[in-house]
C-alpha cells in the first residue's frame, strides 16, 4: 500500500486519539472503548499489516486466556515479544470467542 505523508499522519492521529481513550475512560465505558479500539486496528490495513508480521508463534493467545478464566487469574509474562501484539492478540481472542467481558482482580 502506497501512503503519502499526509495520509500517514491522519492514520497516527486517529491511532492515537483512540488509544489515549482507552487510557482515560471509564470503567463503565471500557468495553465500549476497547471494541472501537479493536475495530480500527482490525480495519486499518496498514496496523494489521504490521501486527502480522509478527512472530504468532511465539506468544499463545489461547493458552493465556484459558490460564486466566480456569485458574482464578494470572500475572501475565508476554517475555520477549512486543506488549501490544500480545495485548491484541488477547482482547481479539476474546473478542471473537467468548463475546463478555470477564474482569481479573
Amino acid at each position: 500500500m502506497d501512503l503519502n505523508k499526509k495520509e500517514l499522519k491522519k492514520i497516527m492521529h486517529s491511532f492515537n486519539s483512540i488509544s489515549s481513550r482507552m487510557m482515560r475512560v471509564n470503567f463503565d465505558e471500557y468495553i465500549i472503548v476497547l471494541k472501537k479500539f479493536i475495530d480500527y486496528i482490525d480495519n486499518n490495513p496498514i496496523i494489521i499489516e504490521y501486527i502480522n508480521q509478527g512472530n504468532v508463534n511465539e506468544y499463545d493467545a489461547a493458552a493465556d486466556w484459558e490460564l486466566v478464566v480456569n485458574k482464578g487469574g494470572y500475572v501475565f509474562d508476554f517475555g520477549p515479544s512486543v506488549e501490544e501484539e500480545s495485548l491484541f492478540n488477547i482482547e481479539t481472542y476474546r473478542k471473537k470467542y467468548q463475546g463478555s467481558c470477564i474482569c481479573f482482580s
